[in-house]
């Protein structure tokens, strides 16, 4: 008495079959058991393989099937098995006690009795007007054994617990193999990424995959066909999953389609439990998958909402993750929600319920916040997706505008830009354009094109925002000096030092006056000072205020192992960057922009400390990250495009680093155009490599064109401007050049002096650097004067036993020696253009090798 054939598809789930077969076919095995899962699983197939097996291994047995979808299908079944089992006097009101009764006989021999889909929990354990409860009239035999097939995990324990055993779904070769014996064309399957891709897509659940080959096979179309078709606009997949097709292993009367399976399953939730049918309703709204119980609506008390979760649960829609504090709601039943609210027209209504208790519980960007506004993020997003959302979102901006935020602080400035430009065109439409809430939607977006490495934009932005701030809102009001201090950022990205700066003081004392000085925001204005005693300052402020693992404490560490490295205080310098790179992996995770940062900071420290390889591994690090969370051409990609050139320079690899430089070049005068300092200073790293590859014009026409650059874009006297001063200036010493060198290292030690100090480090370098070209027109006494006042500024500043004031020592021996080799006959030859190539005792340095301390 079983309603199908066996179906020769089958395939799997052999671990359920073995367990289901050492109960059932072991006389002392348990009279009862309950195989349950979510609807479309296989629980059928599984109990009907059952069957098959058992005839087969135990022949003399009776099998007998009960089709549990209704008291009149359960009737049915009963009348049937009573007349197969030759029961005198059948009597229908009565039927069921009369089959029990014969059953529960020892002359019945042995019988297996499988109850298909014993969902609806009235039906077993509390009955109707005229039929008992089927719990009641279990037949109990040690000859048999019964199967019960379930939806209801609630229901499956009451039927037969402790044996119940829960159906998972099944894994990916599993379901191929399902896909590969229910298609005609079987080649479809070579394509194994779209085969994956459709599986995934269909939740791995076999019903859906019968569904989607019978689909394939009347079309005759292709795996990705079908694919296309179920990423398609979401109503015409839940369409596509909606359609009917022929499945002999289902029953007549019951609707095939995945997304019909569970109609009755959400009936009968509704009838148990309102508040478990309002959660579905509230899921279907948002991501299934990580779903915290916490963003769920309010309920009446903590019971309430376990028993609610607790039935979504017991039916399978809902699966509870390990770590207990999060669960997911199946992607098919998730559309199937969303395509009966639909129909059913509450859609709408749940789409504003969703909005509105994310907009009560999503909280703001504010770093403390973070655990939770990462929680809800895929929730909001996925909500703010929906085209019903767009309806009402005039009215919830407020909830855009902190999910923008909250994208922005966590490095997803694409993301981030869109919603923001969205909220600033709702807020410009109801608002006006100098309302403040329009203002600080303003600064916001400008904050993140800026981050985007958009500084034109950026800079519009925050102009707009500092004139309506002060407007409408004050010249000392907090919100206008943080346009102030936004704006001073933005020029200073664009070079724009002076006004940058202007801007910067303006603020910290703007902040100074009224917050007072270590309110954390003027501790962030100060950081712009370049003092190690306003880093101290802004770090133990911080540390105090808010704590060690706060981003602005793990900035102002940066900035402050950025001092230190300045200072050639590269172990503490390391300290400092590697606190702040673990701080900010454990805060914003491995690939966040301000973690890629730390990287390479602490790349540029180790390699100082002649740590080649760790530096170069770090350095790769950070230009993957930013490539994949950036993109190949935002200028901190760029950056760190720069420094592995450097690095590969460094280690002899020109070909590689000239590869590097060309692609940084082009990127920064793409992004920033052709005079910006990261352009210009790029021209000069490219311009080192060709050096040493010995393309000398080439060489000194990109060191001529920085140098150009950078006078106009900084100035005479600014230190960029000195160093390709420096830099021209060795590289036409090395071309023999030495009288344009001489000048040019001239200017450049007047530049340090005048800027940096007579006593100062790269002033000495300058000093020595011209030493080393009056020794190459052998202009000895001149040069033995500039390595003596070399060594007296590096044993002041450096010790005795630095090695640059080492070197500084064994260069001033080596002049003196070739003053006394001056006689006249060598002064004759060396004024001989023919032999002077041959009597040079002293070849320059490279270029590398004049920068001595820097």
């Amino acid at each position: 008495m079983v309603p199908f054939a066996r179906n020769r598809r089958f395939v799997g789930r052999q671990q359920e079959i073995d367990y289901l077969e050492r109960l059932v076919f072991n006389t002392a095995g348990p009279a009862k058991v309950t195989i349950y899962g979510l609807g479309g699983i296989g629980k059928t197939q599984i109990a009907l393989e059952l069957a098959y097996r058992m005839r087969e291994k135990v022949p003399e047995s009776s099998i007998f099937w009960i089709q549990c979808t209704s008291y009149e299908t359960v009737q049915q079944a009963y009348v049937k098995i009573a007349e197969a089992l030759g029961i005198p006097d059948i009597e229908p009101a009565k039927i069921e006690e009369q089959v029990r009764a014969h059953l529960s006989q020892d002359s019945a021999g042995k019988w297996l009795l499988i109850f298909d889909n014993a969902d609806d929990m009235e039906m077993w354990t509390k009955g109707s007007v005229t039929a008992p409860p089927l719990k009641n009239v279990l037949p109990c035999s040690e000859n048999g054994h019964i199967l019960f097939t379930s939806r209801n995990r609630k229901l499956a324990v009451r039927l037969s617990s402790p044996d119940v055993l829960s159906i998972p779904n099944v894994d990916e070769t599993t379901a191929t193999k399902i896909l590969e014996n229910s298609l005609i064309q079987k080649g479809l399957l070579h394509d194994k990424f779209t085969t994956t891709a459709l599986l995934e897509q269909l939740g791995f659940l076999p019903l859906a995959i019968n569904q989607a080959a019978a689909y394939i096979n009347e079309r005759e179309i292709v795996l990705s066909d079908y694919l296309s078709l179920l990423k398609d606009r979401e109503t015409d997949a839940a369409k596509l999953l909606s359609e009917d097709f022929e499945d002999d292993g289902r029953y007549a009367e019951t609707q095939n389609p995945v997304l019909t399976t569970w109609l009755i399953s959400f009936q009968q939730i509704q009838e148990l439990d309102q508040l478990a049918a309002d959660y579905l309703s509230f899921i279907a709204c948002i991501n299934p998958r990580d779903i915290p119980p916490s963003i769920l609506p309010p309920s009446t008390s903590a019971k309430e909402k376990t028993d609610a979760l607790g039935l979504l649960n017991a039916y399978c829609f809902i699966g509870k993750h390990a770590s207990g504090s999060s669960f997911s709601l199946h992607r098919l039943v998730h559309l199937a929600t969303r395509n009966w609210m639909r129909k059913n027209e509450v859609f709408d209504y749940w789409i504003r319920r969703a909005t509105q208790q994310l907009d009560y519980i999503f909280p703001s960007g504010d770093h403390n916040n973070q655990r939770l506004w990462r929680v809800y993020l895929p929730h909001a997003l996925y909500l703010m997706n929906s085209e019903e959302f767009h309806t009402i979102q005039h009215a919830y901006v407020g909830l855009s505008s902190r999910v923008g935020l909250s994208l922005q602080r966590d490095g997803r400035y694409d993301e981030a830009e869109i919603i923001l430009a969205d909220c600033l065109k709702v807020l410009e439409r109801d608002l006006g354009p100098h309302h403040p809430d329009t203002l600080s939607s303003v600064s916001h977006l400008g904050s993140v094109l800026e981050q985007k490495g958009q500084y034109e934009e950026a800079e519009a932005m925050h102009h707009r925002a500092l004139e309506g701030r002060e407007n409408v809102l004050g010249l000392e009001h907090l919100e206008t000096l943080s346009s102030v201090s936004h704006l001073g950022l933005v020029l200073g990205r664009k070079a724009q030092y002076g006004e940058a700066e202007a801007l910067y003081r303006r603020a910290l004392e703007g902040y100074e006056k009224a917050l007072g000085l270590e309110h954390p925001d003027t501790l962030s204005i100060g950081q712009y000072e370049e003092a190690n005693i306003m880093y101290q300052r802004a770090l133990e402020g911080f540390e105090r205020g808010l704590g060690l693992k706060h981003p602005h404490t793990l900035a102002t560490v940066t900035n402050l192992g950025s001092v230190f490295a300045h200072q050639g205080q590269y172990e503490e310098a390391e300290l400092m960057h590697r606190r702040a790179l673990e701080g900010y992996e454990k805060a914003l995770g491995p690939e966040h922009p301000y973690t890629l940062t730390s990287v390479r900071h602490l790349a540029f420290v180790l390699e100082q400390q002649g740590q080649h390889e760790e530096t170069k591994t770090m350095h790769q690090r950070a230009l993957e990250g930013f490539e994949k969370t950036l993109g190949p051409e935002h200028p901190d990609t760029l950056s760190s495009v720069t420094s592995l050139g450097l690095v590969l320079a460094h280690q002899g690899q020109y070909n590689e680093a000239e590869l590097m430089h060309r692609r940084a070049l082009e990127g920064y005068e793409k992004a920033l155009g052709p005079e910006h300092p990261y352009t210009l200073t790029s021209v000069s790293h490219l311009a080192y490599v060709l050096e040493q590859q010995g393309q000398h014009e080439e060489t000194k026409t990109m060191h001529r064109r920085a140098l150009e650059g950078f006078e106009k874009t900084l100035g005479l006297e600014h230190l960029r401007t000195l160093s390709s001063v420096t830099s021209l200036g060795s590289v036409l010493a090395h071309q023999g050049q030495y009288e344009e060198a001489e000048t040019m290292h001239r200017r450049a030690l007047e530049g340090f002096e005048k800027t940096l100090g007579l006593e100062h480090l790269r002033t000495l370098t300058s000093i020595s650097n011209l030493g080393f070209v009056l020794e190459g027109q052998g202009k000895y006494e001149e040069a033995e004067a500039m390595h003596c006042r070399v060594l007296e500024g590096r044993e002041k500043v450096l010790g005795p036993e630095h090695p640059a004031t080492l070197a500084s020592k064994k260069r001033i021996t080596f002049t003196r020696n070739q003053r006394k080799l001056r006689d006249p006959a060598r002064m004759f030859l060396e004024n001989h253009p023919f032999f002077r190539s041959f009597l040079s005792t002293s070849p320059l340095p490279s270029r590398y090798d004049l920068d001595e301390v820097d």
